[in-house]
């Protein structure tokens, strides 16, 4: 996982549930296992989770280390193991850095040591979710985190690293600017832990961004329906021309450094330009589940022009209409969904998003027969025929790419 960077709060509260976990928390229904835990983080309550089945065979090693051996009237908590009969409280970091240790996993490359948290499998493993889930929906993945808002969840993976790097990098500079006039040891101090933090939290943004670019570049180069050729929408022709010019630099890396001409060497240099591309694309999955965004964040769109931000706009209050609002920095995805990315110039609209928009429209045409009366049944129809008129057009523009 990545290096540490998670704020004392989030320590706090995560070492507290996990403290709350007894030898019995995991229950069976059927083939389906639970796991019984506090959530105090958000929820502030007892939850029952799914879990996989790795989970138990966790609790259950656990659970010897304890000295559980059977059912008893007040059962041990989970992370306090005995060893020659004296009770140890479990460290997650200590035991993990044993852990690498033991089987001789090197650091990150610059660091001489592993650095972990709790949180961070946390994060890890939503922002695997998100990315690499064909499935992955936002709305999924803010279940599993107990976020209240899908917003939230899409900031939380795709924005708040970004963010807490930018707020220490602007209070550095205002520091080390005072420092420079004031020698004081204390604030000496205070730049160079800020600068270890920094450092933490750049480590931790660039593997996470590595998952980002991983699918990204499956996305661009895999063959059948979880590929480019199967996705249809208006910004289906940007990326295959993308794709193209990517084709088009791996050949002639091919040629220049290597002049090899075998299959292999041609797939490792379009791997390595696909990735090398997505460090500065944008494709991330639309909320719900119905589309891919294309938009480029870093410059060179005009996000205006994206029928999400064009829904923001018209819904902003007439009296700050005659405001200026300045060029759009980012994509608007609240105001996101299966309509405005089928008619938008960056939606692309993958198998996997295809399946979930087809089920809205058969959720819409269901009620048609269901309305109340004639004006609620025309209002659906019309609402049915403008998204089939849209999808139809997404198609036929993804033809013609």
């Amino acid at each position: 996982m990545a290096r540490a960077g998670y704020r004392r709060s989030d320590a706090v509260e995560l070492r507290a549930e996990r403290d709350r976990l007894t030898a019995y928390c995991i229950s069976q229904v059927g083939a389906l296992y639970y796991l019984n835990v506090h959530i105090l983080k958000t929820l502030q309550r007892t939850e029952i989770v799914p879990v996989p089945k790795m989970v138990v065979a966790a609790v259950d090693i656990l659970k010897a280390a304890s000295g559980e051996s059977g059912a008893s009237d007040k059962p041990s908590p989970l992370f306090h193991v005995m060893r020659q009969d004296t009770p140890l409280y479990f460290e997650f970091t200590a035991n993990l850095k044993a852990f690498a240790s033991y089987n001789e996993i090197p650091p990150p490359e610059g660091e001489t040591e592993w650095n972990f948290s709790s949180h961070q499998l946390r994060r890890g493993a939503a922002i695997y979710y998100y990315y690499g889930n064909d499935w992955g929906q936002l709305d999924n993945v803010a279940h599993l985190l107990r976020h209240f808002d899908p917003e939230m969840t899409r900031i939380y993976l795709t924005e708040a690293i970004s963010g807490a790097i930018g707020q220490l990098e602007d209070e550095l500079r205002a520091r080390s600017e005072v420092v420079k006039i004031i020698k004081n040891k204390e604030l000496k101090a205070w730049i160079a832990s800020i600068e270890e933090e920094l450092g933490n939290l750049r480590g931790m943004k660039a593997e996470f961004d590595e998952v980002r670019v991983e699918a990204y570049a499956y996305r661009m180069l895999a063959k059948g329906k979880h590929g480019l050729d199967e996705a249809i929408g208006h910004g289906v022709k940007r990326l295959k021309m993308d794709r193209e010019a990517m084709i088009e630099a791996a050949a002639a890396d091919i040629r220049i450094k290597s002049g090899a001409n075998d299959e292999e060497t041609y797939r490792e240099a379009l791997y390595v330009r696909a990735k090398r591309q997505a460090a500065s694309q944008f494709l991330e999955p639309v909320p719900e589940g119905v589309a891919h965004c294309a938009a480029n964040l870093n410059g060179g769109d005009d996000l205006s022009l994206a029928e999400c931000n064009k829904l923001a706009a018209a819904g902003r209050s007439p009296w700050k209409s005659a405001q200026p609002e300045g060029r759009n920095a980012k994509v608007n995805l609240a105001f996101s969904g299966a309509y405005p990315c089928l008619t938008c110039i960056y939606g692309v609209i993958f198998r996997s998003n295809q399946r979930v928009i087809k089920e809205k429209m058969a959720a819409i045409k269901a009620t048609i027969e269901t309305a109340p009366h004639e004006v609620a049944a025309s209002a659906r129809q019309a609402q049915y025929d403008q998204m089939m008129a849209a999808y139809q057009a997404a198609e036929l523009a993804a033809k013609r790419a």
